[in-house]
């Protein structure tokens, strides 16, 4: 056997264990397998054969060759070494590189796959943990929090944060249209039920999931003494991509755990873009319910999901296509004004872009939704913010109201008083805005009420910043300049109030 056999054999091969390495050697050279290990340790030693950190069992590595080492072979062989070796790691590296590799700490219990917490020896912190330990996962940091982001070995075409944002977005309204369908046929009890959002990440049977909802429906309400004790219904959402079996596998182990809990009866749902045939099969081997926006609600709610991906991405920057998805968004959103909860909040969304989009006409890039803190340090969002560096910092909270309600001198008063001055501190401080012109502003598709308007008078009144507003009939003025006639038709039919 000559060296460069060795290295052909690994090639031919792909990264692997030094153990099917060194058996493939002794199954096609003849040499013993100590003899193998030993030329491999050689190889290792020269750098000529890469190995990864982390250690298999029986203190065995992942070989591969130097130039594997940022391909799709690569992070595909790596995975299937760790589900070989029955590894949990394997499900939530496959879920996180479904989901474009980055994703929020917080949904890190959700797409683990084991118990939050009930478990001393396999919980999502100890799998975290270990993750970090071998380097598979790291912290990211961004002005939207903490988040944790794959390897460069694992994956090279990271999710930029804009888009992981926009998509958590639309995974936000799937989320409530959901519930609200849920609600409607009867199923759930709507106000005991609980969404991920930010700041809560619905737990059931120490596992944690995307919707946690108490059922009494027949055939899962149990009797104890002439009380009813509640079924669930639980459910997890991954957008943007098509579902693999080994994407889906943390879900199916998930359910397969809280069933052999004994934990009461539960309908669980995934639901993504789409799935692959044979994660279609294992789902529906365990009695699971695997399908997508377009089955559920048909095409007007998943075309919907994807405009709002699309125009909530701030790296999205031809003003044509917004437009165009933004008058999509607003024609698709009146056909699901008959759930209620998705209607509220896709008009809060709505409202958004509409003022981002006149704003992005005259002063360039819009950032939408950016985390701040207060002046009492709690956490606040500024809906759209302009940044311009030496230049100007426009920041405006937009206020969608329905019929009849206006914008109350309280909220001109949280909004003036508590965000905007912790705002002005924070660019007048760094070097990048400290010689910027500031802006400060509060937009609405209704009117300000007669003392909020007042309040706003006083407030313009300062030197250090502008203080501007806008009610619905301005902001209509303001879309219609631009001479997009679909998108203006699309304002009044949604927002302006008779």
């Amino acid at each position: 056997m000559v060296d460069d056999e060795l290295l052909a054999c690994l090639e031919s091969l792909g990264p692997c264990l030094a153990s099917t390495l060194a058996s493939r050697l002794c199954a096609e050279f003849g040499i013993s397998p100590a003899a193998a290990r030993k030329r491999i340790q050689r190889y290792k030693a020269s750098g000529k054969i890469g190995a990864h950190e982390m250690r298999f069992k029986a203190n065995e590595q992942f070989l591969y060759l130097p130039w594997q080492e940022h391909t799709d072979k690569f992070s595909a062989s790596f995975i299937e070494a760790l589900t070989q070796a029955n590894s949990p790691l394997a499900d939530c590296i496959s879920i996180m590189k479904a989901r474009g590799g980055l994703i929020p700490e917080n949904l890190f219990p959700v797409i683990s796959g084991v118990p939050f917490q009930g478990n001393p020896k396999l919980s999502s912190e100890i799998i975290k943990t270990i993750l970090f330990k071998r380097h598979i996962v790291q912290t990211a940091h961004f002005p939207s929090g903490k988040c944790l982001r794959l390897s460069s070995e694992i994956i090279d075409d990271l999710i930029t944060e804009s888009r992981m944002r926009a998509r958590l977005r639309a995974e936000e309204i799937l989320l409530t249209a959901l519930l609200d369908w849920l609600r409607l046929q009867g199923f759930v009890t709507a106000y005991k039920a609980s969404l991920r959002s930010e700041v809560e990440i619905p737990q059931h049977g120490f596992f944690a999931w995307d919707l946690v909802a108490p059922s009494y429906i027949s055939g899962f309400t149990r009797y104890d003494n002439g009380s009813p004790t509640p079924g669930f219904v639980v459910a997890d959402v991954s957008l943007g991509h098509t579902m693999s079996l080994s994407e889906v596998q943390y879900f199916i182990n998930k359910c397969g755990k809280l069933r052999a809990q004994g934990h009461r009866p539960s309908i669980a749902m995934l639901i993504a873009n789409w799935f692959d045939q044979d994660a279609l099969e294992a789902g529906r081997k365990q009695g699971l319910i695997f399908t997508t926006p377009k089955n559920l609600f048909g095409r007007d709610l998943s075309d919907l999901l994807l405009n709002l991906e699309t125009l909530f991405d701030d790296n999205i920057s031809t003003i044509s296509s917004r437009e165009q998805a933004l008058a999509e968004l607003m024609e698709k959103s009146k056909a699901l004004q008959h759930l209620q909860g998705v209607s509220a909040n896709l008009a809060a969304q709505n409202f958004e872009l509409v003022v981002g989009h006149c704003l992005s006409k005259t002063r360039g890039p819009v950032l939408y939704n950016r985390p701040f803190e207060d002046i009492n340090g709690g956490e606040c969002e500024v809906d759209v913010l302009v940044l311009q560096p030496q230049n100007a910092v426009i920041a405006i909270e937009c206020k969608s109201k329905l019929s009849g309600s206006l914008v109350s001198v309280k909220e001109v008063e949280r909004w003036f008083a508590e965000v905007v001055p912790a705002l002005y501190k924070k660019f007048v401080q760094d070097q990048w805005y400290q010689n910027a012109s500031y802006e400060f502003s509060l937009w609405t598709n209704s009117d300000f009420h007669p003392d909020a308007v007042n309040r706003l008078k006083q407030l313009e009144q300062t030197k250090r910043y502008s203080v501007t507003w806008k009610n619905g009939q301005q902001v209509k003025e303001e879309l219609s300049k631009y001479g997009d006639t679909r998108l203006l038709q699309q304002y009044k039919t949604l927002f302006i109030q008779p």
